[in-house]
């Protein structure tokens, strides 16, 4: 979350977010930032980085990369008049997911099924075996596939669990494939950093 500290407005790099280019990182805040925008604020030093064990703003560059606890500052001055319009913002419903979208009977016997195949799960991965014949991706001649229901599985762990449940962080992510038609463990990553340090490992 932004929050104001003097002429800056700050915001605390969370776990999920580590490793990250500062740019990639700005970009998915601010959708519609264009890159030359970037590298004209990094050059005015309108856009600091304060490491999490220092005690002053350091110049920062689009290749920067992001470490769990330190700081991006942007000048309050280009904050709300150039880059707050262009923040996505995340609107809680009231209702819950699966209620809203999953309609027919087989698609909520089918969400129910994947929830108990359901092997392991922390506070990086969940585990999931596959069931034979469900395809992992959509595809124009397929009716279902895994990736349509991963919303609304990650929805359901998220209560009940002692796990840090930090914005943004409830998505899962496809790391690996299955066949369509081949039945077992599937790893699915709960963050875009588990998703590449994981990937990194099949390399």
């Amino acid at each position: 979350m932004w929050h104001r500290e003097l002429r800056w407005i700050r915001h605390v790099v969370r776990v999920q977010d580590q490793e990250l280019r500062l740019d990639r990182w700005l970009r998915l805040q601010f959708p519609a930032l264009p890159q030359s925008f970037l590298q004209t604020q990094l050059r005015k030093r309108k856009i600091r980085l304060q490491a999490a064990t220092a005690s002053n703003l350091q110049t920062a560059r689009a290749n920067s990369l992001l470490l769990e606890g330190s700081v991006v500052a942007i000048d309050a001055h280009l904050f709300g008049s150039k880059l707050q319009p262009l923040i996505v913002q995340h609107v809680e419903q009231e209702t819950t997911i699966q209620e809203q979208n999953l309609t027919t009977t087989q698609d909520k016997a089918r969400l129910q099924e994947l929830k108990r195949r359901v092997v392991c799960q922390d506070a990086q991965f969940v585990v999931l075996n596959k069931p034979h014949g469900l395809a992992v991706q959509d595809g124009s001649a397929l009716s279902e596939s895994l990736v349509r229901y991963l919303p609304w599985i990650a929805e359901s762990m998220r209560d009940g669990h002692n796990f840090e449940q930090e914005e943004g962080q409830q998505q899962l992510r496809l790391v690996h494939r299955l066949d369509k038609e081949t039945s077992g463990v599937l790893v699915l990553a709960r963050s875009r950093l588990a998703a590449a340090k994981f990937s990194e490992l099949l390399r």
